[in-house]
Order: C-alpha cells, then sequence, then structure tokens
C-alpha cells in the first residue's frame, strides 16, 4: 500500500511541474495590445487581402483605406474616415469614437456593413486587443 501512495504522489507532483510552458493565469484572454500584433494577427489575416484593403484594391470610397504593413498605421491614426467625417478611423485614446472599432463591432451607424466583409466578424478578444491599443493611446508599436 506504501508503494502505490508513493507511486500516486510521484504521479501528481510530476503532473504539477512537468508542464513547465504552461501558464495557469493565461486564460486566452486578449493577444498583447501591440500595433505590430495587430497588423501581423489581425489586418495581414482579415483585411488586408486580395479585394480588400490592400494597395490598388483599397475600397475606392472618399478615402482609400489600405491596411497593408507599411500603410496601415498612416491611412489609420488620426485620420478623418471617408465615410464618416465626423469621426476619425482611429482617435487615439477614444475607442469608442474610433470609426474602425465601430465597423468591427457593426455599431449602429455606420456605412456599409461590418468589418471584415463577407468573413467571419473578429474575436470578442481581437475587438478587446484593437480597443486596448487605441486606449493606449494609439502607439506606433
Amino acid at each position: 500500500m506504501r508503494t502505490c501512495q508513493f507511486g500516486l504522489f510521484a504521479l501528481l507532483l510530476a503532473l504539477i511541474t512537468g508542464c513547465e510552458h504552461a501558464d495557469p493565469l493565461d486564460d486566452g484572454g486578449p493577444p498583447e495590445a501591440t500595433f505590430s500584433n495587430i497588423q501581423t494577427n489581425i489586418f495581414n489575416q482579415s483585411c488586408a487581402l486580395s479585394n480588400c484593403h490592400i494597395g490598388g484594391n483599397a475600397p475606392p470610397n472618399n478615402a482609400p483605406l489600405d491596411l497593408s504593413a507599411g500603410q496601415a498605421y498612416d491611412a489609420l491614426v488620426g485620420v478623418v474616415s471617408g465615410e464618416r467625417p465626423n469621426l476619425l478611423r482611429v482617435d487615439p485614446g477614444n475607442p469608442d469614437q474610433s470609426y474602425l472599432v465601430m465597423k468591427i463591432e457593426g455599431a449602429a451607424g455606420i456605412a456599409g456593413q461590418r468589418m471584415p466583409l463577407g468573413r467571419t466578424p473578429l474575436s470578442s478578444d481581437q475587438i478587446a486587443t484593437v480597443r486596448q491599443w487605441i486606449s493606449d493611446g494609439a502607439p506606433r508599436n
């Protein structure tokens, strides 16, 4: 019986300490709220695609929006929305008044449809990441 108890203790100890890469505090929440993360994991994956917001294919509204790497930041931060000229695409420090947030959330009053158009909407974690980045002042990080 004593050997069985020791074996059970050893197994439990191995399970507790054996997964050094596991972070018990990581709840799978929003990724790091940096512009480079948003570019790589949101814009490049869902927005800057063929027939969407990329280069010469950017929608030809009042002010085309190119979300490709190297173009997106300057096309977003502090730039007046072509669809809602009374709003900035990204108003640093103010996600609730940033048209980008309104478009990805599908808020009432947006022109057109929720983005990304014709694709799965961004997850709540992705939207939270964009909101946090804007709340942090929309730094070029």
